[in-house]
């Protein structure tokens, strides 16, 4: 089997970073690719036209900033190359992403484990969140778990041919935020591993993201448990209340406003 592919999402203005990736990748003996990332704060209205559905995006959780439409069509751009060059699998990460020495082995047992056609994304950073019971051995310290609630983060994930070709396909024009793992397997669309413990973790300079997404003031009470959910245990159960209250009020204004036209058509 021939060595994974490997892509490093990282904006072309972003040279430090960029080379901070290409040294750790380098010195673990992984061959990589920089894979361009899109600044969705500077896309033309036209282009949000094509690539963005904002009228489902508000009716799935509420709508999107620039830098996370950016992010997600990042992603989606290594999804498409995937399909279109027939890679079995391969490696995606985020240019603030801090690698573990023994990533390469776990790669290797992981090309193993899972085939191109099984629609499989196996996140590598941490994820707080998973079935302890269904944990199986994938090499020796290593576990593969099923995850269990909300789970954040993009900066490091195995993902088959498979599960992009569906990611791509159900995901784009964009929607949803690029890592909202938990959503994509509701929807059937992937189902999702977590490597415990994980390999992929974060340097200090995800504090401040390169294309806004983590470092971003916008985005409301979502924005703020989205740059904190793997800081406080509590975010994901916040996050999925206020989802909860935001939909239940939604729904009760929507039936209002209906009953109030009833009775002016009733007059």
């Amino acid at each position: 089997m021939g060595a994974m592919n490997c892509f490093v999402i990282n904006l072309e203005s972003a040279a430090g970073r960029r080379e901070e990736m290409s040294r750790q990748l380098r010195g673990l003996g992984i061959s990589f690719e920089i894979f361009p990332a899109v600044d969705g704060r500077k896309m033309t209205e036209q282009e949000l036209r094509t690539h963005y559905d904002a009228g489902k995006a508000a009716r799935e959780r509420e709508k999107m900033t620039g830098a996370e439409i950016g992010c997600a069509l990042s992603h989606l751009g290594i999804y498409r190359k995937m399909v279109e060059q027939n890679i079995p699998q391969a490696l995606v990460l985020e240019d603030d992403a801090d690698l573990s020495p023994d990533l390469k082995p776990v790669l290797e047992r992981l090309a193993e484990h899972y085939a191109a056609e099984q629609e499989i994304v196996v996140l590598l950073n941490h994820v707080p969140n998973y079935l302890k019971r269904s944990q199986v051995e994938l090499m020796e310290g290593r576990t593969l778990a099923r995850t269990h609630g909300l789970c954040w983060s993009s900066h490091g994930y195995f993902i088959t041919l498979k599960a992009a070709q569906r990611m791509l396909e159900r995901l784009h024009p964009v929607w949803i935020v690029a890592d909202h793992w938990m959503r994509f397997q509701e929807l059937g669309i992937v189902s999702i591993r977590a490597l415990v413990p994980y390999c992929v973790g974060l340097r200090e300079a995800a504090e401040i993201s390169s294309i806004g997404v983590r470092g971003d003031k916008q985005g409301g009470f979502t924005g703020y448990l989205r740059r904190h959910r793997e800081r406080y245990w509590h975010s994901g159960l916040l996050h999925y209340l206020y989802r909860k209250t935001r939909r239940t009020f939604s729904r009760l204004l929507a039936t209002l406003s209906r009953d109030v036209v009833r009775q002016q058509k009733d007059r």
